[in-house]
């Protein structure tokens, strides 16, 4: 009876291992595709700067360099970067589902631009003449326009297709764990091996131990995984700019999965030593 039941043991402890990492993969994809950890590696891969300066490398040449300088501060400012950081999280979400990129919205850059342009205006920073400023004025509309298009751009041809090899076996991997199908399955499987274990093993507690081994190994594999993601060489251009982002999502969600994980795993086993021990010591007296 004894050799059954720790065969049995055995077995769903490798069942529930391989749900669990399937469980846990599904939560690193969804952490990684959090709208705060996008916006986390925007900030990690200096995007919205980088987007501008693309922009800044167009637009100066259509109005003249006497306003590249004030130009530049229009578009790197606290309005132009909030536009850009909302255009790239919807870009970034758009390549992750395979959906088309998004079309800059015209009036949203507009309204940007504008703010900006006030934003610069009011700090006293434009440094530009009343008759520039007013020359400024009647360009604008064909300076957004403009900028749009340079904004646009930039992403316009890039897709899963066109991404870094190492990036993209990366994405196939982790996208396949966020279906609902292997998320709600998984996570019942997990639920189920662990209800199955402390049947068999409650009264030792042994259940807990098996069950800490298990999402210790776990955790292990995805601080394994996040290494590896950060280990792949992504050159410092532009047009790897959407590259750069992806990896340091995936490498934050699994690296934060991880984690939990490990740190469950370790407070299982604790338990389960601690209650074999306080067990072992009544039994001895």
């Amino acid at each position: 009876m004894k050799i059954l039941n720790k065969l049995l043991s055995f077995i769903i402890s490798i069942i529930l291992l391989i749900s669990s990492c399937c469980f846990m993969g599904s939560q690193a994809v969804y952490q990684s595709t959090s709208s705060s950890t996008i916006k986390y590696a925007m900030e990690k891969t200096d995007a919205v700067n980088v987007l501008a300066d693309q922009v800044l490398t167009v637009v100066p040449g259509y109005i003249g360099e006497s306003y590249s300088s004030a130009l530049e501060k229009v578009i790197k400012s606290e309005s132009m970067k909030n536009f850009y950081a909302d255009y790239l999280e919807d870009a970034i979400f758009a390549i992750i589902n395979d959906d088309p990129l998004p079309s800059v919205n015209e009036s949203a850059l507009s309204n940007a631009f504008l703010s900006g342009f006030d934003e610069v205006e009011k700090n006293g920073d434009l440094g530009l003449s009343e008759i520039q400023i007013y020359l400024f004025e009647l360009v604008k509309d064909q300076v957004i326009t403009v900028a749009a298009s340079s904004a646009s751009a930039l992403l316009s041809t890039v897709d899963s297709d066109m991404m870094g090899e190492d990036v993209a076996k990366a994405m196939s991997f982790l996208k396949i764990l966020t279906s609902d199908t292997i998320r709600l399955g998984s996570m019942a499987l997990m639920l189920l091996c662990i209800f199955a274990l402390i049947i068999l093993n409650f009264r030792k507690g042994g259940w807990l131990v098996i069950g800490g081994f298990n999402f210790i190994i776990c955790g292990a594999l995805f601080f394994f995984l996040t290494t590896r993601l950060g280990a792949i060489t992504i050159t410092e251009t532009a047009s790897d700019l959407i590259d750069r982002v992806i990896m340091i999502m995936f490498s934050n969600g699994t690296g934060q999965v991880g984690i939990v994980s490990f740190g469950l795993g370790i407070l299982m086993l604790a338990v389960g030593v601690i209650y074999k021990l306080i067990r072992f010591i009544s039994r001895s007296k």
